[in-house]
């Protein structure tokens, strides 16, 4: 990077793709500012305005998106499946308000700064109940792998024959390094 920073890049990008059909977006690694990236909303707006019907993966690593940028990129970009990147964030219950919009996500990976002042917060993941409240956020979302940090949660429908044979929404957590665990 140079010393006019991050924005050049953002000119560059939007020359390699002007027009619509762009399906994935990955932003394999840059930095700024001693390691701080952060994605600008003026980008995903320009972005949205050529790719906003046909783009599913937006995936930029690290990169800094703020929660209401989050939330601009999900109502954006409607058939968005998997969102990649890092978040500053209070709660849990502000993650699940930034991706409300994101209808047929999938995939959410995050690296997450909690940011302190919320006494449920153990500062380094979610639980897996925050997590199924996260996959269960709507009655249509499609949402069943979530990655925070060292982290990855996956859920499905599971069939309970000791139990007259009901559905129920099973998540299972995994760390890094350790074996799967419910």
């Amino acid at each position: 990077m140079d010393n006019l920073g991050p924005q050049p890049l953002w000119g560059w990008i939007r020359e390699l793709a002007p027009r619509a059909g762009l399906e994935t977006f990955r932003l394999q690694a840059y930095t700024f500012n001693n390691g701080d990236a952060g994605i600008p909303r003026r980008f995903v707006l320009n972005l949205a305005l050529a790719h906003g019907a046909t783009l599913k993966h937006f995936m930029v690593g690290e990169s800094y998106m703020t929660l209401s940028d989050v939330e601009c990129l999900c109502s954006k970009f409607p058939g968005l499946e998997t969102l990649v990147c890092s978040v500053s964030s209070p709660d849990v219950d502000s993650i699940i308000h930034a991706i409300a919009g994101a209808k047929h996500l999938q995939t959410l990976t995050l690296q997450v700064k909690w940011i302190p002042g919320d006494a449920r917060n153990t500062g380094t993941s979610i639980s897996v109940e925050d997590a199924k409240r996260m996959m269960l956020r709507s009655k249509d979302s499609k949402l069943r792998t979530i990655s925070v940090g060292h982290y990855q949660y996956t859920g499905k429908w599971v069939l309970h024959e000791e139990e007259d044979e009901k559905l129920q929404f099973v998540v299972s957590a995994d760390k890094a390094g350790e074996g799967w665990h419910t």
